[in-house]
C-alpha cells in the first residue's frame, strides 16, 4: 500500500493548491466546493486505509516525522518549534511515508 499511497499524495497537494488559488478567484464557489468534496473523500479513503496526516503545526520539531527546509528567528515560539508546514507528511501505520516540510523555529536575534 505504501507505494500506492506515495504515489496519490502529489493529487492530494495539487487538490489543495487549486483550492488555495481558487478561493481567491471571484464566481469560483461552485468549483471550489467541488475540489474540496473530491479532497475530503480523498482524505476518507487515506484514513480507511490506516494512513494518517502527520500533525506538524506548532509541534516540537521531530526529524523523523519532519524535514526542516528554513529556520527563521522567532519571538513568538520557542527555538525547535514548527511555525509553518509548507508541505504535509503522511504516516501509514507508524512508518513515515512522506515527512512533512517545515519551517522551525530558531531563536530570535
Amino acid at each position: 500500500a505504501a507505494p500506492l499511497i506515495r504515489d496519490l499524495l502529489p493529487v492530494i497537494d495539487n487538490l489543495s493548491r487549486a483550492i488555495e488559488a481558487s478561493a481567491k478567484s471571484p464566481g469560483a464557489e461552485a468549483f471550489v466546493e467541488g475540489v474540496k468534496l473530491s479532497l475530503a473523500q480523498f482524505e476518507t479513503v487515506l484514513a480507511q486505509h490506516q494512513c494518517q496526516e502527520i500533525k506538524a503545526l506548532h509541534q516540537p520539531f521531530d526529524p523523523n516525522l519532519h524535514q526542516a527546509i528554513l529556520q527563521q528567528p522567532s519571538a513568538e515560539f520557542p527555538p525547535g518549534t514548527v511555525t509553518m508546514v509548507t508541505q504535509k507528511g503522511y504516516q501509514l501505520h507508524d512508518r513515515v511515508i512522506r515527512p512533512a516540510q517545515v519551517i522551525v523555529a530558531a531563536a530570535p536575534q
